[in-house]
């Protein structure tokens, strides 16, 4: 009889245990906060990385889908001329997410950037490009959630095109 009560109560203490971790699935708000290396590439940049970071707020429309809006810092490349350029601003993501088992997730973003563009000597343009990535989320406890993300800009400043590639870790916390 003891035997049976306490497998009883270990069973449902597993199953809390899972409701708790998928909850974090469930519709509804959350912020995150990432910070990283951004790497740049274009023709007149020598300084290719630095760091890099975003933070925001979204909401998760189901399993499958989130909105987010955020702040992105893509940090700064030195020129070979001399000077530097630097890039931030806000975003805006359309996210779908796959899930690989209760506790995993792969997904994938599109979005815009609004991107401050600056280099020496040449006066900030706001442009606004398009933007994609890639991540995976790991469900620690709860409502919080470890990410890993690679995301792509490509940043206008007056003159040239650079590419910035932004990998970052971070968190995410549902409410």
């Amino acid at each position: 009889m003891k035997l049976i009560t306490t497998q009883r109560l270990l069973a449902s203490l597993l199953m809390s245990l899972a409701a708790a971790s998928a909850s974090a699935a469930e519709p509804g708000p959350y912020a995150f906060l990432n910070g990283g290396i951004s790497s740049w590439s274009s023709d007149s940049a020598t300084d290719d990385s630095g760091f890099g970071f975003k933070g925001g707020i979204g909401y998760r429309l189901n399993r499958n889908f989130s909105v987010e809006g955020g702040y992105a810092y893509l940090g700064k490349t030195d020129l070979k001329g001399g000077g530097d350029a630097k890039s931030s601003g806000f975003i805006a993501d359309v996210v779908g997410q796959y899930p690989l088992n209760s506790q995993f997730d792969a997904y994938g973003r599109l979005g815009m950037y609004f991107g401050n563009n600056k280099a020496t000597g040449v006066d900030a343009k706001t442009k606004m490009t398009i933007k994609f990535g890639l991540g995976a989320e790991y469900k620690v406890h709860g409502n919080a959630t470890i990410v890993g993300e690679w995301d792509h800009y490509d940043v206008k400043y007056p003159g040239e095109t650079a590419t910035v590639n932004l990998f970052t870790a971070g968190v995410r916390y549902s409410f």
